[in-house]
């Protein structure tokens, strides 16, 4: 294809023609033309094919379709070197790796944790006796108080037994039998004993019935309230036991609380 065809193709051979003086010219003068035509031509190849195409309108002194630096009369100079720059390959995506499936969850075992959907133990114990310790009580079953700790008797002379944990003749778990140990309306109560038990004392628990479980006492422990592990207090897992629960330690008289509790585990005699 020859420059004329060329830049006819690109919408260009009005100016070439249009700037054509009529009537025989000297042999030079058409080979200067010539010459400013083809880089004209390869100027805009350059613009076209580098992806950078001509504005509207450029900054004076700038020849929108060449790229190139205009003289003082903004003819274009035909020994401007136009540099074609080099093509850079684009980088392939790159696929991240598939993640590997993810594992089934492990079929774990489920029950409910309402309180209410626990099963019942064998028989209610209903009477505590600690012959050693002068104490003989009656037990009433209880629940939660309004802030979800265990409700207990106001009389610190009645126990109250958790109902919704393990009870007497289960085959696991804690059997959690609480009382106050003092009270401004009933005085000091049995409970208060506990604390000096020695390990071997018997602990008797009556059932409705009319049973009777015996259990010796494993160990006493008095803890600040903050650092009790009441998870394992109330475990209903784990070998039969029985765990006494009531106040200890110094008073807050701010706070009118006991700051520890006293915890007594027991354990069943054949």
């Amino acid at each position: 294809m020859n420059t004329r065809d060329t830049t006819r193709l690109f919408g260009l051979s009005a100016v070439s023609r249009g700037s054509r003086p009529r009537g025989p010219q000297p042999r030079g003068r058409g080979r200067r033309r010539t010459s400013a035509g083809r880089v004209v031509t390869s100027g805009l190849l350059v613009a076209l094919l580098s992806g950078c195409g001509a504005t509207a309108a450029g900054p004076a002194g700038t020849d929108p379709a060449a790229g190139t630096s205009s003289g003082p009369a903004g003819a274009a100079s035909a020994t401007t070197a136009i540099s074609t720059p080099t093509p850079t390959a684009t980088p392939a995506p790159t696929r991240a790796p598939a993640a590997d499936a993810p594992a089934p969850p492990p079929d774990i075992p489920r029950r409910s944790a309402n309180p209410a959907d626990q099963p019942a133990p064998v028989s209610a114990p209903v009477s505590i006796r600690v012959a050693d310790l002068d104490i003989d009580m009656t037990i009433d079953a209880v629940g939660l108080a309004d802030d979800q700790t265990m409700a207990l008797p106001p009389n610190p002379a009645v126990a109250g037994w958790y109902r919704y944990g393990s009870g007497p003749g289960s085959a696991a778990g804690a059997t959690v039998v609480a009382a106050h140990v003092d009270s401004l309306a009933y005085s000091l109560g049995p409970f208060a004993r506990l604390a000096d038990a020695p390990a071997g004392t018997e602990i008797v628990l009556g059932t409705a019935d009319g049973g009777t479980h015996r259990y010796a006492l494993a160990s006493t422990e008095s803890l600040e309230k903050p650092s009790v592990p009441w998870a394992a207090v109330f475990d209903r897992t784990g070998a039969p036991r029985l765990t006494l629960v009531t106040c200890g330690g110094e008073f807050d008289y701010a706070a009118k609380r006991y700051l520890s509790n006293v915890l007594v585990t027991a354990v069943p005699v054949p």
